[in-house]
């Protein structure tokens, strides 16, 4: 409730750290700037804000239920809270600085089951459904886009100029 009242504690906890650095404290204000801007956006915009909260909520939901339906798949069973901390890993994962989050997802789900004191097999498991599944919209969104492209062309009438 405190960013209700326009509270800024980035800006805050900015003002303890050295200011010597003009690089890093034109980083600085840049973030202070950014507060200003959420708190002006959730002062002006309250129903815009629930909404893309709710909205956020809802994705957030769908996708554990799609991770532990994986899982039961596969003949995992866990908890609902099994299934988001376990879901907390792959989101965690596609952060790292490594494109498509190779190795650092199957290594996130390997980790996270064994600390569960689950089968690290699992994981890989659950990484080939996941990789299998974002694999299968990639090329159902190539193939829409070059039945759309064919759509756009016109047959050539002329011979190109050599």
């Amino acid at each position: 409730t405190s960013w209700l009242r326009g509270a800024r504690p980035f800006t805050w906890l900015l003002n303890f750290l050295p200011q010597r650095w003009p690089t890093i404290s034109r980083g600085f204000m840049a973030i202070g700037r950014v507060e200003g801007e959420i708190i002006t956006f959730f002062r002006e915009h309250p129903l815009s804000f629930m909404v893309a909260f709710t909205l956020s909520l809802l994705s957030w939901v769908a996708m554990a239920a799609e991770y532990w339906l994986m899982a039961y798949f596969i003949g995992l069973r866990m908890t609902p809270w099994q299934a988001v901390t376990l879901l907390t890993a792959v989101r965690l994962a596609f952060l790292m600085p490594f494109p498509g989050a190779v190795g650092t997802l199957e290594a996130a789900q390997v980790w996270a089951l064994e600390a569960m004191g689950l089968p690290a097999a699992l994981g890989i498991s659950l990484s080939l459904l996941i990789r299998g599944r974002d694999l299968s919209l990639a090329l159902i969104g190539l193939w829409w886009s070059g039945v759309g492209s064919l759509k756009d062309t016109k047959p050539l009438t002329q011979p190109f100029d050599s």
